[in-house]
């Protein structure tokens, strides 16, 4: 354990352990898989400190750690529901991230699986678990590679008393979702469930199961190794503290996997990924999940999420996107994507979001529409807060966003007409590619 309180990001061990130096509060992720002697080297101790549940969910309660997966809950609360199985349990990493954008799970798993493997181990053992598993990205040998080699490093030095198995997620927006990764486990396909329990109590192998995102096991692993004083020594004076990691995405298909300390101004992290503001028209926040605002929107905004929510705003599972098409066409192409992603299995979803794509698309693409916004106002207070998961709901934030925060576009849209020489969507028109930085 570190004993002494460093005073800054810079000197905080990390999410990412970058052969740069930190930029002031932002390090940009390297496609280098850290070894276990790397990983002990960044790190310290051969093994992880014994910490019993009651401790783990103190020291989380106070590290105010929430979430990485995009729904931000209190990860302290969410273990401490699960004090009545303690000895009964299985354990669940969510690397699956499915959202098209997303790529900072892979990174981390690619960059440091130590850390998300003695995160595993540390919640494993403060419940007494039986069995864990990592779900990782589908069809990303790069991750795969660097997961099974730490697991055999590991099983060599008998570093996890609780065995991890590595499992591949399947394709798919819904395969994400926390009952869709029990179902895939249960053997049942990628399909979000209506469990008559939540998955704390029912889940894989009908055993109670704690299923998080994999950055926030590894930053377990980094609030036990660094203490909860290291963790609130950074971020904002009074919580949020600590860091995340972003994907920032260019509107030319680039994009950067960063680590950034929590109450940095998004002007810097923009700067630091050198993405050209000036040819962006929109910007996607938090992903298919999330909003488009205007560019200058975010502007003067800071990485803190409870003042992000309070305007509407959020980064949702670490995703800023930028774009040069039209944000309507934007809008359109994410809507059916998410209705090309239906499971088929509530009518919200196998029916709602067809027809909210339709609409947005022909609001998009040239149909002259006179009533067309009504149509799709109506559309979506038929779909929102109706489907059997959340997804029906992300389309319908994301096709009210662009209504909200683009009303000239959208009139110059009911006529016939479009302001953008861009027709294409940049979200679905290019192939997206890690800036090389590093």
């Amino acid at each position: 354990m570190i004993s002494q309180v460093p005073s800054s990001f810079t000197n905080w061990p990390g999410l990412v352990v970058s052969p740069e130096q930190a930029a002031g509060s932002i390090r940009a992720m390297p496609q280098r898989t850290m070894s276990f002697p790397d990983h002990l080297r960044a790190h310290g101790d051969l093994r992880m400190p014994k910490v019993d549940f009651a401790s783990l969910v103190e020291m989380l309660d106070e590290a105010g750690l929430n979430g990485r997966g995009g729904a931000g809950f209190p990860t302290s609360k969410k273990l401490a529901s699960m004090a009545s199985f303690i000895g009964k349990s299985i354990v669940v990493a969510n690397g699956s991230e499915s959202e098209p954008l997303a790529h900072k799970d892979a990174s981390l798993l690619i960059h440091q699986p130590h850390l998300v493997l003695e995160g595993i181990a540390i919640v494993a053992g403060a419940l007494g678990a039986s069995k864990a598993y990592l779900m990782a990205k589908t069809k990303n040998q790069m991750v795969v590679s660097a997961v099974e080699a730490a697991l055999r490093e590991r099983r060599k030095l008998r570093l996890d008393k609780v065995p991890v198995a590595p499992r591949i997620a399947d394709p798919g927006y819904t395969s994400g979702v926390e009952t869709s990764i029990i179902q895939q486990l249960n053997g049942k396909g990628p399909k979000p469930a209506y469990f008559p329990d939540r998955p704390i109590a029912i889940g894989v192998s009908k055993k109670p199961t704690f299923i998080s995102n994999v950055e926030t096991y590894a930053t377990i692993a980094l609030i036990v190794r660094s203490g909860t004083s290291f963790y609130r020594s950074m971020g904002v004076q009074g919580g949020p503290y600590g860091s995340q990691l972003l994907t920032i995405v260019s509107h030319d298909g680039a994009y950067v996997v960063v680590e950034v300390e929590v109450g940095t101004p998004i002007s810097e992290i923009i700067s630091y990924a050198q993405i050209d503001t000036s040819a962006a028209s929109s910007v996607l926040m938090g992903g298919y999940f999330g909003q488009i605002v205007p560019p200058d929107r975010i502007a003067d905004l800071k990485l803190n999420q409870p003042e992000l929510r309070k305007l509407g705003l959020g980064v949702g599972a670490g995703i800023i996107g930028f774009s040069s098409a039209c944000p309507l066409v934007e809008a359109s192409g994410i809507v059916a994507y998410l209705a090309s992603q239906t499971a088929g299995q509530c009518g919200p979803c196998f029916l709602g979001l067809p027809a909210l794509a339709k609409e947005i698309g022909r609001l998009a693409h040239g149909a002259a529409m006179p009533k067309g916004v009504e149509e799709i106002g109506r559309l979506a207070d038929q779909i929102v807060g109706r489907g059997g998961c959340a997804m029906p709901d992300g389309a319908v934030i994301i096709t009210r966003s662009v209504m909200k925060n683009f009303p000239d576009e959208v009139r110059v849209h009911e006529s016939g007409r479009c302001s953008f020489a861009n027709g294409r969507p940049n979200f679905f028109g290019t192939k997206y590619e890690r800036l090389g930085r590093n």
